[in-house]
């Protein structure tokens, strides 16, 4: 086995799949959509809303995965960026397109 699938079935695997993900800039992302939804719509629906959160959140995750995917090597040369879960080998590429 090695090391990268090692890390992969820990247990914080679920920890690096959300981070992956950016939820901090996703749940912005997805609030000011449901302020639009709110400000634009006459009548309003929980439904609706319930699946703009969720499809909201997906489509914002997989698209920051894929951005992350793109830049994994230019991310390990910033200070800021060098301890996401791509450039520090947490998470295989082929694992992140899965997801992503």
């Amino acid at each position: 086995m090695t090391e990268v699938n090692a890390i992969e079935k820990s247990p914080s695997m679920v920890r690096n799949l959300i981070e992956i993900t950016k939820p901090r800039l996703s749940v912005v992302v997805v609030f000011s959509s449901i302020a639009g939804y709110f400000l634009g719509a006459e009548v309003y629906d929980w439904t609706v809303v319930l699946m703009l959160v969720v499809g909201g959140y997906f489509l914002v995750g997989s698209s920051n995965v894929f951005n992350q995917i793109i830049e994994k090597d230019l991310d390990a040369l910033m200070k800021r960026t060098r301890n996401r879960p791509l450039p520090t080998g947490r998470i295989s590429v082929s694992t992140a397109w899965s997801m992503g």
